[in-house]
């Protein structure tokens, strides 16, 4: 969803960073990190400009108020459900780096150097 942040539209800057929590919450449930991390610039620019607009709730109708109540009640859902799924992936990754370090057996150190062992190097990458 795009909108002009120059008109101050809280509601419309609100269901824009709902809408991209909700596909971040997509891939987190998914544990797909790399779909999850590549909406961080999006969720942070969509943050900003809902900050920039706030202001404009001051010159809402009566009307709109019950659109912007319900666009905040949503984003606050989305947000809540971000903060779960990414405290989940916390976990899990840290679940997953535990196992990588029982997997590899530490080298055996002897006089004067380290002693061969029959393991291979495991190369791990980590992003999120």
């Amino acid at each position: 969803m795009t909108f002009d942040t120059t008109t101050g539209e809280p509601i419309a800057a609100a269901h824009a960073l709902a809408e991209i929590l909700a596909r971040e919450n997509a891939a987190l449930e998914r544990l797909d990190m790399p779909a999850a991390t590549a909406l961080l610039a999006a969720k942070r620019t969509a943050t900003e400009t809902l900050l920039r607009c706030r202001a404009g709730l001051r010159s809402l109708t009566p009307a709109r108020w019950q659109a912007a109540r319900d666009a905040l009640t949503r984003l606050d859902a989305e947000g809540t459900r971000n903060r779960d799924l990414l405290a989940r992936a916390i976990r899990v990754q840290g679940r997953v780096v535990a196992l990588l370090a029982h997997a590899v057996p530490p080298a055996r150190t002897t006089y004067g150097g380290t002693a061969k062992t029959s393991s291979s190097p495991i190369a791990v990458s980590l992003r999120a």
